[in-house]
């Protein structure tokens, strides 16, 4: 009897140590798996801040561009105009984003309101970026369609400065538009089974 109450009291002392260290276990897994939350919801908010700044310097740079040579383009004196209004449109896109985000963090707002001002911006915001994409085609046809010459005195002068920025900016567009779609691509791939184990799971 003695022997069988030594050997009970062992197995709980292990049955407690097991579930101590289990219990340790799931504590430091769910600690990690907090701080991965809070340092993935840290880097997708700096991500964002970043990308709006980006977005917007490109925008006044745009502007700047296109209202300071407004008469120096005789080649295709549309270009310096399609920079202003992208400019303005890129502006208003993301004015649209802040202000979205400040209402919603709000705390004074009915939701019947903020819902309709939120509805105004996506309205507001798809409209722009629907003629956003308009026009970004029709400005790649007057920049890679115009007969450009950097010489003062030639009828299908453009100044240098501009045309060079229209070029590398529809090359870093279209450049980040294939890298999208790579990226894209090759995460859709990995989240699709293997044909070895599509075989598998349906057999």
């Amino acid at each position: 009897d003695y022997v069988q109450m030594a050997d009970n009291n062992n197995d709980c002392t292990a049955q407690r140590a097991e579930g101590s260290t289990t219990s340790g276990a799931n504590r430091r897994n769910q600690w990690l798996a907090n701080c991965t939350k809070d340092n993935i919801e840290v880097v997708s908010y700096l991500t964002s801040k970043a990308a709006l700044i980006i977005f917007e310097v490109i925008a006044i740079a745009c502007m700047a561009i296109g209202i300071f040579h407004l008469d120096l383009c005789r080649a295709q004196p549309m270009i310096p105009l399609y920079f202003v209004v992208a400019g303005v449109l890129s502006t208003v896109t993301a004015l649209c984003v802040i202000a979205m985000k400040q209402v919603g963090m709000g705390n004074g707002s009915s939701e019947h309101s903020l819902n309709k001002f939120e509805m105004a911006c996506y309205r507001i915001t798809t409209i722009v970026i629907l003629f956003r994409l308009l026009w970004f085609v029709i400005g790649t046809i007057w920049v890679f369609g115009a007969d450009v010459t950097f010489e003062i005195s030639a009828n299908n002068h453009c100044d240098k400065l501009m045309y060079t920025f229209a070029e590398s900016y529809f090359f870093i567009c279209y450049g980040c538009f294939a890298l999208s779609c790579c990226i894209c691509g090759s995460l859709r791939l990995r989240e699709s089974p293997k044909p070895f184990e599509y075989h598998m799971y349906n057999v």
